[in-house]
């Protein structure tokens, strides 16, 4: 990892100028349909290709396609700017998912996943010694994503449990998510343009240990150039702009008890993200 200026970014990546350049006829809206046809049909879909057709691969090595690891390019982590490799991103955000998460894990009766992708952050906290044997269970929005995650756990050999969840619409089938289960959400709950305060009850019904969401949060950027831009950039993507708010007026109303970590750390560093910490506020 080498240290560079805020202002450097844009000598390794023109999404900078690409920002500033920007209008509003470049949002990208995330309809059920753009959401389907660049995960489901497009990412996914070539995971599950990849691994169905070539016994060889697994999930290291789908981690290292999805994740560029040989290219170098500017992360954001802890309010300071680098140039790393994608293999060091990766890790890096593994580490601090291992480290937010593990504390919970005493007593808890399952580690679960909602928004899982094709499952690489649950299966690959999974492999660290204080996860073994804990109950996994994972919940994604598309088919192929789903299939994804059955087939690459069968190739390391963990169990997990797979199911579908639509957190707009706030909805979990084919799986059991038992009590006292730590959930978590990763570049997941984003995609939830305003998040309503019924989901707040939604999840709490779950009656979990703790929930855990690693998001990009839009009100949690400051005025500064940077985080202007940041701003800047969840508005052309049609990202979440309230969860925030959300959580702390269910804080306020006595419901939940809240802690954030603000802007941690991003592979793309215009979109960082905060840890989000919150439970029931009767169970802590």
């Amino acid at each position: 990892m080498k240290e560079i200026k805020f202002e450097d970014i844009g000598k390794y990546s023109d999404l900078p100028q690409r920002i500033i350049n920007s209008s509003n006829d470049d949002i990208k809206y995330k309809t059920k349909e753009e959401i389907i046809r660049e995960f489901d049909n497009e990412k996914w879909s070539k995971i599950l290709n990849d691994i169905s057709n070539n016994n060889s691969i697994g999930l290291k090595e789908i981690d290292q396609k999805m994740e560029s690891f040989s290219i170098i390019s500017p992360f954001f982590y802890k309010d300071r700017f680098y140039l790393a490799s994608g293999k060091e991103v990766f890790e890096k955000h593994l580490e601090i998912f291992r480290e937010t998460i593990s504390p919970y894990i005493q007593n808890a009766s399952a580690i679960v996943e909602l928004g899982a992708g094709y499952g690489s952050k649950i299966l690959n906290l999974s492999k660290f010694p204080e996860y073994r044997g804990m109950p996994l269970i994972a919940a994604e929005y598309t088919q192929n994503g789903c299939e994804s995650i059955v087939k690459l756990s069968q190739k390391i050999n963990k169990e997990i449990d797979v199911g579908f969840c639509d957190l707009k619409k706030q909805e979990i089938k084919d799986i059991d998510i038992p009590e006292n289960s730590i959930i978590f959400t990763s570049y997941a709950l984003h995609y939830v343009q305003k998040l309503p305060s019924s989901f707040i009850n939604f999840m709490l019904d779950l009656n979990p240990k703790i929930i855990i969401n690693f998001e990009p949060c839009y009100e949690l950027h400051s005025k500064n150039e940077y985080g202007s831009m940041c701003k800047r950039y969840i508005e052309l993507n049609d990202y979440n702009i309230d969860m925030i708010s959300t959580l702390k007026q269910s804080e306020k109303d006595g419901n939940i008890a809240l802690e954030i970590e603000e802007n941690i750390i991003g592979g793309n560093p215009m979109l960082p993200i905060s840890i989000i910490k919150w439970a029931n506020n009767n169970s802590t």
